[in-house]
């Protein structure tokens, strides 16, 4: 009997492997003869499968153009579809050649090692030899009809599949294995869904075995891939694509949307960056950037002409995305004092043909800085920032920055008026407010910007930057637009990142606390003295500077509340006289830093009625919480006292800081517009509207919330941001009923979330309706708590109009349901003690606004 090794798939069948299938599935039409043997193979199990394959493959390939036309979608689904079976057969096919490559290594080597106890056997077709290589694969032989049957088993699963056709289920399948590309799936199947881990590992599969040409490639061609995947292109790809960007930088007149696309893509991606900005020269940078503002500065100041919106928006989006990209490559590049270095020499060149750079690359910095990825290594902007103030105050007062504007470079940020057509956009002439700006998601940079090399906060800087008492005078820094400055907005982000509390990080807090104290100390202190200029002859913060001081007072509400409530604060020292100064400068200029804090105010009263709940708890374990026991005991009085100090400190910071720009006759109502917003965004309700607010408000009104911690205060500014302003028509018309009915629904759903009152099932015998609320009328967050529905519960008191679920989404019984539920909340003990609570709040709010 004959020796021979087990049959690899090429033996079985007339030299097919997985290559050959694979080539076959590629370039069906030139490989007709490897399909057919292959669809005679599955016939075996299933003999309709050669019919299907042919039929799918070789008609989306030869059919005649009319029928191509008419059934394209059908044909090109069939075909990937096809090609995709064949692809994972072909994987089968490598997992049974690869089993039986095993297989005859061990073959081999188990009859080497029996020919030692043979003598070492000389002749292969000696008896011994011939039965002893038998005995050993007649014991392999149950391995490899293992192998045979799972082939054959993919072989009739792919058969089935071929039967049933590209159904949703199967498709997936074979994307998420790699044998259809998810661009092509996203395409050629629309409606076919993916969870985010899924989208990735399909599109990781699709680029995995691409060379760095391809995968550069494939990032050109498919235009609608995400940030989620760009960190499976190989760092070779990203390197072409960089040159891509290069070279539309160093010929200004290519960049476009797919300059910045690429640009936005790779913006955070180290291999990006660093061949980006390793290579391109800061002279061609300035150029392009220039560039980009002539062709948009035309529509900014010829009344804005709707045709160079597009300029702007490109303008706009290269400017944020190489912004941040910079930032990327300052944490990356191996020395930052040198990138530093690099810059200063741009910015204060004394060629006047490159005068542009000035304004141009610390505009760059500043619109990545404006990004939350725009987070700059703290020794290059500390170097930076600081030797260009020390270079700009080396000029005695000359002006250093406007001589260098003359190329006219502006802000990209511009804002478009649509009922008058009009652009407003501003000068990005002031290079050192520039760099300030830039500095606003950089918290570390700073901190170490306002140091001096012990540490300590560096007066000298503030003193230059705010300003110093001469006399009954100030001498400070112009920030003005009418020099081509910010009117303070840089100023007050740098002061923001380095003041913020960040009760996540006690190791960086401290010194935020001293240097916010500072601070405000300084604004209060030179508040209201001359300095000769402005409506009023005296001193004030820069405009734009106002909503800043409000974001860091927000930062440290707790101390806000304490230095008003009067122990004064624990991180902030500021005295009580000495804040409301600093409130009636937040006032002054842009609105949003005081509705800011006193939406963070509102929060605060809520965290000490939560905390009084719990320290009660605490004292009395075991024992079950109710409305009723609540109203009986000293905890129901501390709460209604609690919500009455809350409504008096709101008032008091509006009523310092909602002081000027208003008339006398407007004031008291613009003063109760600010309580009403700061109310509803913590309530979740937009006055007149009916509607939840966006996911930052509505997380404020469903969770306690603390804004000195982590990503707090950016939370809450996204959700107080995203309403209407308080000045606006929303919160002037009927602001005291809105406030009266959202402060009793968050109440209401901060007892819910604290357990004092539960949900319960109206059905269940145990339901108590003074204790509980309906099921109906409730719904659960994402985070677990529990809060009112806001289709029943709308802005201006509860729905008992007929008109619950008017959306669609409810059936006749269920609103019925609702409005019997809602009923008998409406006449429950729980329901009146809330709104007792609540006017306790109110009460207080309208004793601080209604002080002369």
């Amino acid at each position: 009997m004959a020796t021979n090794d087990f049959d690899d798939y090429a033996d079985l069948h007339d030299g097919v492997t997985g290559d050959t299938i694979r080539a076959a599935a590629d370039d069906p039409n030139q490989n007709a003869n490897v399909i057919a043997a292959l669809a005679s193979e599955l016939a075996e199990d299933e003999q309709h499968v050669a019919g299907d394959i042919e039929g799918d493959i070789e008609a989306g390939t030869r059919t005649n153009p009319a029928q191509v036309q008419q059934d394209a979608s059908q044909l090109a689904q069939a075909g990937y579809y096809a090609v995709g079976l064949l692809k994972q057969y072909a994987a089968s096919v490598d997992t049974f050649d690869e089993g039986v490559e095993e297989l005859n290594r061990r073959l081999r080597s188990d009859v080497a090692s029996a020919r030692r106890y043979l003598g070492g056997v000389p002749e292969e077709d000696r008896p011994e030899y011939d039965e002893t290589w038998n005995n050993i694969r007649a014991n392999l032989e149950p391995e490899y009809r293992d192998l045979n049957t799972a082939v054959d088993e993919s072989a009739e699963d792919i058969a089935g599949k071929f039967e049933a056709g590209p159904t949703p289920e199967n498709v997936k399948e074979l994307v998420l294995a790699g044998l259809i590309p998810f661009s092509v799936a996203s395409r050629q199947w629309p409606d076919l869904t993916f969870t985010d881990d899924e989208r990735r590992q399909a599109l990781e599969n699709e680029v995995a075995n691409m060379s760095a040409e391809e995968q550069a490639q494939w990032v050109r061609d498919n235009t609608d891939i995400g940030a989620d995947i760009v960190d499976v292109i190989s760092d070779e790809a990203q390197e072409l694509l960089a040159e891509d960007v290069i070279d539309d930088i160093e010929n200004e007149e290519n960049i476009d949307t797919e300059t910045v696309r690429l640009l936005d893509l790779f913006k955070e991606e180290e291999a990006f960056t660093t061949k980006l900005y390793d290579e391109v020269s800061f002279e061609d940078l300035s150029d392009a950037i220039r560039h980009l503002s002539i062709e948009s500065v035309a529509g900014v100041t010829n009344s804005g002409d709707e045709s160079f919106r597009s300029n702007v928006e490109l303008y706009n989006g290269f400017m944020n995305a190489a912004g941040v990209a910079m930032a990327t490559y300052s944490n990356n590049v191996s020395s930052p004092t040198a990138l530093a270095t690099r810059f200063y020499d741009a910015i204060t060149t004394d060629n006047r043909e490159d005068y542009h750079q000035a304004s141009a690359l610390t505009l760059l910095l500043r619109e990545g800085g404006e990004q939350a990825a725009g987070v700059y290594d703290a020794t290059f902007m500390d170097k930076l920032a600081t030797d260009v103030l020390a270079w700009e105050r080396s000029h005695d007062g000359d002006p250093v920055w406007g001589p260098r504007d003359y190329a006219g470079i502006m802000d990209p940020d511009v804002s478009w008026n649509d009922e008058t057509g009009m652009f407003h956009g501003r000068s990005a002439a002031d290079g050192l407010a520039n760099l300030l700006g830039a500095m606003g998601n950089s918290p570390e940079a700073a901190q170490a910007f306002f140091q001096d090399d012990s540490g300590e906060t560096d007066s000298d800087i503030l003193d230059y930057l705010i300003g110093t008492k001469d006399g009954d005078d100030v001498n400070a820094r112009t920030f003005s637009a009418s020099v081509g400055s910010d009117e303070g907005d840089g100023l007050g982000e740098a002061l923001e990142a380095a003041a913020v509390r960040n009760a996540d990080d006690p190791g960086s807090h401290e010194w935020s606390g001293e240097f916010a104290t500072d601070v405000f100390n300084r604004v209060a202190d030179l508040s209201g003295h001359g300095d000769k200029w402005g409506p009023d002859d005296v001193w004030h913060i820069w405009p734009n500077t106002a909503d800043n001081l409000g974001n860091i007072a927000a930062s440290y509400a707790p101390d806000v509340y304490d230095i008003i409530d009067g122990p004064g604060g624990q991180h902030l020292n500021v005295e009580s006289g000495d804040l409301d100064k600093v409130l009636g400068e937040i006032g002054r200029g842009d609105k949003s830093g005081i509705e800011t804090l006193t939406t963070a105010i509102v929060l605060e009263g809520n965290n000490r009625l939560d905390q009084e709940i719990q320290e009660w708890i605490e004292d009395n374990p075991g024992q079950p919480v109710d409305i009723d026991q609540i109203i009986s005991e000293n905890l129901g009085r501390d709460l209604e006292g609690i919500s009455g100090t809350n409504g008096e400190i709101l008032g008091h910071v509006i009523n310092k800081a909602i002081t000027v720009d208003e008339h006398d006759q407007s004031l008291a109502e613009t003063r109760a517009a600010y309580a009403s917003k700061a109310i509803d965004v913590v309530g979740g309700f937009v006055p007149g509207g009916g509607k939840v607010l966006g996911e930052g408000a509505s997380h404020l009104a469903t969770s306690a919330f603390d804004v000195t911690k982590g990503q707090g205060l950016a939370v809450l500014k996204d959700a107080v941001n995203g309403t209407p302003s308080a000045t606006g028509g929303d919160w002037h018309d009927a602001a005291r009923s809105d406030s009266d009915a959202v402060l009793e629904h968050q109440i209401t759903t901060q007892l819910i979330n604290s357990g004092v009152l539960s949900v319960g099932d109206t059905s269940d015998e145990d339901f108590n309706a003074d204790a509980q609320i309906p099921e109906s009328l409730t719904i659960t967050n994402d985070d677990g708590s529990v809060s009112l529905n806001p289709d029943v519960f709308g802005p201006t008191g509860p729905d008992t109009s007929g008109q619950i679920g008017e959306d669609g989404e409810y059936t006749e019984a269920q609103q019925d349901q609702m409005r019997e539920d809602m009923r008998t909340w409406m006449g429950s003990s729980a329901r009146n003690y809330n709104e007792i609570i609540a006017q306790s709040a109110q009460n207080g709010l309208d004793r601080e606004l209604n002080k002369k």
